[in-house]
């Protein structure tokens, strides 16, 4: 299901699978100003994917205290999507869901992504401010 969504998308992706049998898709492609990065995370054992957005900017140290900040007002504000500032200061809004049963659907799932590829090149820029 997801291959035929980004197939009909015509986005280009890379899939990986990891020693604990996590399928991670992960696709790359250039927003209106910078390239986003997405990595969804499929987790069949747990009936679970993950949607992890980021875009190609590393908050610096000094900075880090105000954007997380902002980013606890960013999640505090948030319809759907959550954002967090990983280890390495990238900025990343992300969705979990549940995939058991007929809550999964390639209609579902182009929501998520579409949500977490908004959120991501929206509200990136906005928490650097």
């Amino acid at each position: 299901m997801i291959n035929s969504f980004f197939k009909s998308k015509e986005l280009k992706y890379g899939i990986e699978t990891e020693e604990d049998g996590i399928t991670v898709f992960i696709v790359r492609f250039r927003g209106d100003n910078t390239d986003i990065i997405i990595n969804v995370f499929v987790m069949p054992e747990i009936n679970l994917y993950q949607i992890i957005g980021s875009m190609n900017v590393t908050v610096q140290s000094n900075q880090r205290q105000s954007v997380l900040n902002a980013i606890n007002e960013c999640n505090l504000e948030a319809d759907v999507t959550s954002c967090y500032l990983s280890n390495n200061g990238e900025i990343k809004f992300w969705i979990g869901r549940n995939i058991d049963g007929d809550t999964f659907s390639e209609e579902a799932f182009a929501a998520d992504f579409l949500m977490v590829v908004n959120d991501t090149e929206k509200k990136t820029p906005k928490l650097l401010i």
